[in-house]
């Protein structure tokens, strides 16, 4: 949209991923530019061709500062962000603001794993990134984003190999980070 609206305003604020909107956070300085941007991007240019082309319902489980939320939200759709994190939900609350989208995104403080009864049903895509490679299992989480799914939705999964992630501080050489 025009007027400030849309995700061209919201990246050219230069707000989302890496803008520390979340101070300190590991997970922020994991995810700041380029690798993280470029991740979601990546990552939104493979969902997009599933996602419907009319205006639908989306959840993000696990949505984070909304950075997904934002692109999605881009295409018409009303999506719900949903983190366990308040800072996070907080964060994605700003980013929809910046972007113009406050009409289309909504966030609330929740586990992935906690779909209740007022959002099973819900919606006709459910997103659950970057999630379940931090649980001790996953089962609870997948059934979960499964649940909040109207009969006939779309699911998009994405996830590290769990063990994989200790390569990462081990090739710095950062052993015990590796062996935690």
């Amino acid at each position: 949209g025009g007027g400030g609206r849309g995700l061209g305003a919201w990246e050219a604020t230069g707000r989302g991923v890496g803008d520390g909107a979340r101070g300190n956070d590991p997970y922020a300085q994991r995810d700041g530019p380029p690798r993280g941007r470029v991740g979601h991007v990546v990552r939104f240019h493979q969902i997009r061709v599933w996602l419907p082309t009319s205006p639908t319902a989306v959840l993000d489980s696990g949505g984070g500062d909304g950075e997904q939320a934002v692109r999605v939200a881009s295409l018409g759709h009303k999506v719900t962000v949903l983190d366990p994190d308040s800072r996070m939900v907080d964060a994605a609350v700003t980013a929809a603001a910046c972007a113009g989208f406050s009409d289309q995104i909504t966030a609330q403080v929740g586990e992935a794993a906690d779909v209740d009864d007022t959002l099973a049903g819900q919606f006709e895509v459910a997103l659950c990134h970057g999630v379940s490679m931090y649980l001790e299992t996953a089962a609870p989480c997948v059934q979960a984003v499964m649940s909040a799914l109207r009969p006939g939705g779309i699911a998009s999964l994405v996830t590290k190999n769990a063990p994989a992630l200790a390569m990462r501080p081990g090739l710095r050489g950062q052993y015990a980070d590796a062996l935690a």
